[in-house]
């Protein structure tokens, strides 16, 4: 039975495209999460200070006290600051404010996410950002930016249901995603296809696993560490495999030019696709304890890139400097650039969080393998290789705290139903 938090959350996550210019963009999530958090204040003596929750709130908080002192040192003009400091502080009231009134339970954070997914789905197909039109490419704007997301969530989240059970069988928890990853590939969304596909693979372990409770003693963290290196080896052996195909034409004319416009010059794909951090690496090294202050402004570094990129015999005519943002495109890359130090070491921390949740969904048998799989593998990627946007804000919370659920809660549901 659906309760009244899971409804809620339901109802914000379906109204969290829609924003308010009340000081700044605020979002529905925003909003609500300054309302809620006064009226649940008396459940915060459940939130667990110790383990990785008190760990990560630790880090956040010196991660807001680099971005104040960087931004003291740097001089930096009030109306960044003001978004800067915004931007961190109410990604904390998001988390605390989903971690209030899920109380520690799964169950709402997914009801939460599966409402932003719908949202992201039906503002792609009637109200479309910037993002979403891209031109006349619909692979590279409603698709990625709105329908891939939305629905390849919805997947992952549906092959929890009993009605995936019913319909599909044993098979009801991956085969969903599986249709969405290579629905991915077809629209030439390499990350998404690569993470669903991961999600999968883990899920299918994870079941062999459960079947077996000898095999699960013989997953040790080395052993562990040698499947993600395993994992990263097939990745790039799938990359490898894409471009053959995308470069003869196999995946149609949109994924040949796009292979094409991103494996010229001396860069891998990897590279190619994000190519700020070749940038953000060395503004970090520039000034690696305090950064370069909110929404960071450096035209010089926007310049070395140009040369960076003409350098590697990519083809640079298309590039115009249209702002003096240093070039980050990275959670982990954008938040140490930003605040300095600890901003790398809060996203650090949560990439190490991400990996031991995976770990302990191994070790026990009540857990949805593949969804939760997804959902961190999303964060994984994201902290390495997205941009922190406005959405990050209470998307993010709502992941992490699916890892916080994974670490402090899984381990006493072992003997429970999910």
């Amino acid at each position: 039975m659906i309760t009244f938090t899971e409804l809620f959350l339901l109802f914000v996550g379906l109204s969290s495209t829609i924003k308010f210019n009340i000081v700044g963009e605020l979002y529905v999530p925003d909003i609500v999460s300054i309302l809620i958090i006064p009226l649940f204040l008396p459940r915060i003596r459940f939130i667990k200070l110790r383990g990785a929750g008190g760990v990560l709130i630790l880090f956040g908080a010196l991660w807001l006290l680099n971005q104040m002192i960087t931004d003291a040192y740097q001089l930096t003009q009030l109306s960044d600051l003001a978004r800067g400091w915004a931007k961190i502080v109410f990604f904390f009231l998001n988390a605390l404010g989903l971690a209030l009134i899920s109380a520690g339970r799964l169950r709402p954070l997914l009801f939460f996410l599966v409402g932003n997914a719908v949202a992201i789905v039906l503002q792609a197909a009637f109200f479309p950002t910037e993002f979403q039109q891209g031109g006349l490419d619909f692979n590279d704007g409603a698709w990625k930016f709105g329908y891939a997301p939305g629905l390849t969530t919805l997947a992952a989240i549906f092959g929890t249901s009993r009605l995936a059970f019913r319909l599909f069988g044993v098979w009801g928890e991956s085969l969903p995603l599986l249709v969405l990853g290579i629905v991915n590939l077809a629209f030439n969304y390499r990350s998404m296809f690569g993470t669903a596909i991961a999600a999968v693979a883990f899920g299918l372990l994870k079941r062999a696993i459960d079947r077996s409770p000898r095999l699960r003693t013989k997953v040790t963290p080395i052993i562990f560490g040698a499947l993600v290196a395993g994992g990263m080896l097939f990745a790039q052996t799938l990359m490898v495999v894409y471009g053959a195909a995308a470069g003869n034409g196999m995946l149609g004319i949109a994924a040949q030019e796009k292979y094409e416009a991103q494996s010229g010059g001396d860069l891998n794909l990897l590279q190619s696709g994000r190519m700020e951090s070749l940038v953000s690496t060395r503004a970090i090294a520039d000034s690696p304890i305090l950064g370069h202050g909110s929404w960071a402004r450096d035209v010089t570094y926007v310049a070395m890139l140009r040369d960076i990129l003409e350098s590697k015999g990519m083809n640079v005519s298309s590039f115009v400097i249209e702002d003096d943002l240093i070039p980050s495109h990275s959670y982990l890359l954008g938040a140490w650039v930003e605040a300095g130090v600890m901003g790398g070491v809060f996203w650090s921390a949560i990439e190490i969080v991400s990996l031991a949740a995976l770990y302990r969904t191994l070790k026990v048998t009540d857990a949805p393998g593949t969804a939760l799989a997804f959902i961190l593998f999303l964060l994984i990627w994201a902290t390495l290789f997205s941009p922190f946007g406005s959405s990050a804000r209470f998307i993010v919370p709502a992941q992490i705290g699916c890892v916080l659920w994974i670490l402090e809660e899984l381990p006493n549901t072992r003997n429970r139903k999910t």
